[in-house]
């Protein structure tokens, strides 16, 4: 798999985390774009698309990462889509995968390992969506 080929989009509203989090993914090769908020996630969309994978916080201000994960849905349904949280609610994010909402979640603080693993996943169902 060429993961050069893959942008991947991180949104979230803690600096350090986004720095932390680009700074692993572009050491394992991935071309990775982030974003502070929901808004500035679809400014990022619309200039750098196609990306194959968004990992996005839940809560962030203004709009949250559901929010802007149905955006990105409705937008551009084949972009893998995986949500972040330190609140999570299981019953309510299994809902969301089993209906397509997203592709996985995962709580914070986050193990990057699974994470990577996540995003090895959610390359794999991109490259078959989009090859269709």
């Amino acid at each position: 798999m060429d993961m050069a080929k893959h942008k991947i989009l991180v949104v979230d509203d803690e600096l350090e985390f986004l720095e932390l989090i680009k700074e692993f993914l572009e050491g394992e090769g991935y071309d990775v774009l982030t974003a502070e908020s929901g808004e500035q996630g679809i400014e990022k969309l619309k200039m750098y698309s196609p990306i194959s994978v968004i990992i996005s916080d839940q809560k962030m201000g203004g709009m949250s990462g559901l929010e802007f994960l149905e955006f990105v849905k409705s937008n551009d349904p084949k972009t893998i889509r995986m949500l972040l949280s330190g609140d999570i609610d299981k019953d309510k994010m299994n809902k969301l995968v089993g209906d397509g909402d997203i592709f996985c979640y995962a709580s914070k603080p986050i193990d990057l390992m699974t994470v990577l693993d996540n995003i090895a996943s959610g390359i794999e169902r991109y490259d078959k969506e989009v090859c269709r």
